[in-house]
């Protein structure tokens, strides 16, 4: 049979091979897998035909590309001696119109090089005529690399053309199906809810059910919709059940509307595809008959952001009083038989929710149908003995399944087929009640382990407690509640700290400097509630409640294996932080201590903190205060010394009952109001510049750095940018490098799993001088100059022994880790001074429904620079192959104009200049060398933590 390789996207892995196999069975062809690691960029498989080739382009959403195979190599020099002896395969396309190119997986070749590769092609005897945009015919070479995190100019010189393999063929086509997931991406969506699954994941699921023309397919836990959306755009026909109508309806209400869900259909142009959405309880559903259903899709919901229900009275209710009757009103109507009345729900346990599902699916569906659902499990509890086993239910599964993997748990798609002709009506009972205690699934009381943070079902090592405030002692609060402004970001974001000592602490004394610290800063011992005051939703409220503290002795001499601390690594550290905060009122703790002990006389605190207290400023204040209190118990704070308090990162804006309301609540009320009107002055001076950046205009810009110089593209990029401030005539002769670490809740579902995130909770600020302007230089030359003095301001930042605190024996290894991998975060700068913000954007942000080009930056004082790694573009899944996003603001008016049309004017030079790998330069100045004058003061902020 002909070989072909295909080109398959790194995400999402485990479901690769589930989806080809899938499509191979729908279309009814045989598929052989030839390479001997499937988990590669590139896979090559077996197919009779090429049309069973286009079957996989039309459904394949983790595809790419797929190309006929010719030849492939360890090495072109391998590859060329192969492909001589095939010659004859280039027979058909000898005379035809022709492209070639280079291609990479995990690396884009240099134009250079991928020149000299297509030039060695020449012996092929091909006639045609070259045509770059509509060619009859493609060929391409494929170089497959490994995965390096770590993109460099230096480092990309020394890799280039160090591959695995390379494989050359002819192209058959790409991928379209992949587009999908940017067609019915969630954002741009017309309903949608905050557990609406995103699309990619949505058709990949979708996938597995076979849909296709005619079939008719049910998710019986709909929701808003998502899957049936991916399942339609098959062809399929589809019907949707809910307990709840307000999922699938949205909050519209009365005659003639629009469900939501039909408006979103419309949208995708599936509307004809929608059967129906009922409203029932899953176990008492109107079903007359069986055997009637081709496939059955869902994605039940497990207590995470919203619980199974179905209708009964909970056994576990306060007051409850179980009735034999109807329940008469006083006009003697009966209760149930109101327009406005709702049944009780109980809670769905997942484990009968998961049998439940099953025994349905047996009863609904065709022989030959399939189940599809999602089984949220705990990563170190789950065996595969956990999917439960129903006569006339067969599980298909590739290895180890499919798994979206999060850390502590995962969520595993479990495929089953149908094997009977019969329909037995499906039983619905408790079956909790028949788990033993020496086997529970993975995913019993999946709800409660995961707000507990997956704690180990044996009796944990770790002692627990709670360390209950000492009374306030902070005279600026005098509220009862400390009003916060709602962000999206707040209810999910925690911030992180692990601290490592040589020498063990006393738990005894940690739990009174806690104690004592808490009493300066109520918030930590707060709770998250409704807001009392006027203009506010959200508010701390100041309650001294106990803050959970455990301990816990570990066989280790040292807890972490090399400074490149990641988050998975710490787990075992850091104190669980559920992120429940969406519901106002849940009684969650904002703040949870853990000390462990190691065997080696050593120690690690990690503290977890809720975003909605502050960033990582905030926690190396609040950490500070604690080291104070463990080494002086008796000290007491006063006057600079107090926290004060105030919104994180969204300032209201400066209305006039604004300022009262703060100064009421304890805030200082000069920096407040001060900060407060100089935010509302600069979001209406100003406006926001989002500018985005392609590759070939990147290499213009970091052309500048010398063969050899320790320039990284993102200290280019910052020179560039207050080189075109310069030339906008912006005046201002300083500017300000901040470095901390800010940390997501990393076992929150939205938590990208390809993020290995630092977790050492480190942050300070330098001001530093830019360098002498000269006359007429070239803004290249000012680039450069520019840059070197940020990239020596940040060895230097970093080098600095004042930089972390001083009880805190590892930090510094975790700020340089970041400072290299481009994983840093910065502050507001204080007025007057400009300031560069790094950051891998990662999409974590826009998935949380907020704009990239407006988280952070809508009430950023001008010259302050955000750069974000924009979305991927089609095959490019590593962070150097995609386009850089600069998001600033500038006064409106005359200096936005100018800053635009400076950029304006450098992209039209660009255009009319070679790209810098074509050009060849060589570039024999030596680099300029600067002297620092750095401001060693070294600023105690306030709550929010901005300089000043």
């Amino acid at each position: 049979m002909p070989q072909y390789f295909l080109r398959l996207s790194l995400e999402h892995l485990s479901f690769r091979i589930p989806e080809l196999l899938s499509i191979a069975q729908l279309f009814d062809f045989e598929l052989k897998f030839v390479s001997e690691d499937l988990s590669r960029g590139v896979v090559v498989i077996e197919v009779d035909k090429e049309e069973y080739v286009e079957r996989i382009l039309d459904r394949g959403i983790l595809v790419i590309s797929a190309n006929r195979l010719y030849a492939q190599g360890a090495s072109y020099d391998e590859l060329h001696d192969q492909l001589k002896t095939r010659l004859d395969l280039f027979e058909p396309d000898l005379d035809v119109t022709f492209k070639m190119v280079v291609d990479g997986v995990n690396n884009r070749a240099l134009d250079r090089r991928a020149r000299a590769v297509i030039n060695s092609f020449a012996y092929t005897g091909l006639r045609g005529k070259i045509d770059l945009t509509n060619p009859e015919v493609e060929f391409v070479a494929l170089e497959d690399y490994d995965l390096v995190t770590l993109h460099t100019h230096e480092a990309r010189l020394v890799r280039d053309g160090n591959f695995r393999q390379v494989y050359f063929g002819r192209r058959v086509g790409v991928s379209r199906a992949r587009p999908l997931f940017n067609v019915m991406d969630v954002k741009q969506r017309t309903f949608y809810g905050n557990t609406t699954m995103e699309a990619e994941m949505g058709l990949l699921v979708a996938g597995q059910a076979l849909p296709a023309p005619g079939k008719i397919i049910y998710d019986p836990f709909v929701g808003t919709g998502s899957l049936l959306y991916s399942v339609a755009m098959w062809g399929a026909y589809v019907v949707g059940s809910d307990i709840d109508a307000r999922q699938f309806r949205g909050k519209a209400k009365g005659k003639g509307i629009t469900p939501g869900i039909l408006r979103s259909a419309e949208q995708y142009g599936v509307r004809d595809k929608f059967l129906d959405n009922v409203n029932f309880d899953v176990t008492q559903g109107p079903w007359r008959r069986g055997g009637w259903m081709d496939a059955i899709v869902t994605d039940p919901p497990y207590g995470v952001r919203a619980g199974a229900k179905r209708i009964g009275r909970s056994e576990t209710r306060k007051r409850n009083v179980l009735r034999d009757e109807a329940y008469v009103m006083p006009d003697g109507s009966l209760a149930h038989q109101k327009e406005s009345y709702l049944p009780p729900f109980k809670p769905y346990e997942l484990v009968d929710l998961t049998l439940d599902l099953i025994h349905l699916a047996r009863y609904l569906l065709v022989k030959g149908g399939r189940l599809v659902f999602f089984l949220p499990t705990v990563t170190e509890d789950f065996d595969h003995v956990d999917v439960p086993i129903v006569d006339g239910m067969q599980e298909l599964k590739w290895g180890d399944g499919s798994v979206q993997d999060f850390g502590k748990w995962g969520r595993r798609l479990i495929t089953m087929v149908k094997t009977t002709d019969e329909c037995p009506l499906p039983t619905f009972g408790n079956h909790v009640d028949e788990l033993t205690a020496d086997r529970l699934p993975g995913h019993h009381e999946f709800a409660k382990r995961y707000l507990e943070g997956f704690k180990s079902r044996e009796e944990s090592d770790a002692e627990k407690s709670h360390i209950t405030p000492k009374p306030l002692a902070n005279p600026t609060v005098k509220g009862a509640e400390l009003p916060v402004a709602a962000i999206s970001t707040w209810p999910v974001g925690a911030v992180a700290s692990v601290l490592a000592f040589p020498t063990t602490l006393d738990s005894e004394r940690l739990q009174n400097a806690v104690a004592t610290a808490a009493s300066y800063w109520p918030n930590v011992a707060g709770r998250y509630v409704k807001a009392s005051t006027p203009g506010y939703e959200f508010a701390i409220a100041v309650t001294q409640s106990p803050i959970p503290y455990s301990t816990q002795t570990v066989d280790a001499a040292y807890p972490f294996p090399d400074k490149r601390v990641i988050q998975p690594s710490l787990g075992d550290y850091l104190p669980p932080l559920a992120p429940n905060f969406f519901v106002a009122g849940a009684d969650a703790p904002l703040l949870t201590v853990r000390l462990t002990t190691l065997s080696s006389g050593g120690s690690v605190l990690g503290i977890n903190g809720a975003h909605i207290l502050g960033d990582a400023k905030t926690f190396s204040r609040f950490i500070e205060d604690v080291s104070l209190f463990y080494n002086l118990p008796s000290v007491s704070l006063e006057g600079d010394e107090l926290p004060t308090f105030a919104p994180h990162v969204n300032i209201p804006h400066s209305t006039p009952g604004v300022r009262e309301q703060f100064e009421f609540f304890g805030v200082n009320p000069v920096p407040m109001a001060d900060m407060v009107k100089g935010y509302a002055e600069a979001e209406a001076q100003s406006e926001a510049v989002t500018v985005i950046l392609t590759q070939d205009e990147l290499k213009h810009i970091t052309a500048v750095r010398l063969p050899g110089e320790k320039l990284s593209d993102q200290d280019l990029l910052s020179g560039w940018w207050v080189s075109v401030l310069e030339r906008a005539g912006q005046q201002f002769t300083d500017m300000v490098y901040t470095v901390n670490y800010r940390g997501m809740h990393k076992d929150h579902p939205a938590f990208p799993p390809n993020l290995g995130t630092l977790s050492a909770n480190v942050a300070q600020m330098r001001k530093f001088a830019l360098p002498a302007k000269v006359a007429d230089t070239p803004s290249p030359k000012r680039t450069a100059a520019i840059a070197r003095v940020v990239r020596g301001a940040l060895n230097e930042l970093r080098n600095d022994a004042d930089l972390t605190l001083k009880w805190l024996s590892n930090a510094a290894d975790h700020l340089e880790e970041a400072a290299k991998t481009g994983q840093a975060q910065l502050l507001v700068p204080p007025p007057g001074v400009a300031m560069v913000n790094s950051n891998l954007r990662y999409d974590w942000a826009i998935k949380f429904g907020q704009p990239s080009a407006n988280y952070h930056t809508s009430t950023s004082l001008p010259r302050f620079l955000r750069v974000f790694q924009a979305n991927p573009r089609e095959g490019a899944d590593q962070p150097g192959e995609r386009d850089v996003e600069l998001v600033f603001r500038v006064e409106w008016g005359g200096a936005a104009e100018a800053v635009k049309q400076v950029i304006a004017d450098d992209r039209k030079r660009w255009a009319t200049e070679p790209l810098p790998d074509a050009a060849g330069e060589d570039k024999k100045e030596e680099p300029q060398v600067t002297t620092f004058a750095f401001n060693r003061n070294v600023h105690r902020p306030s709550w929010g933590g901005y300089g000043n």
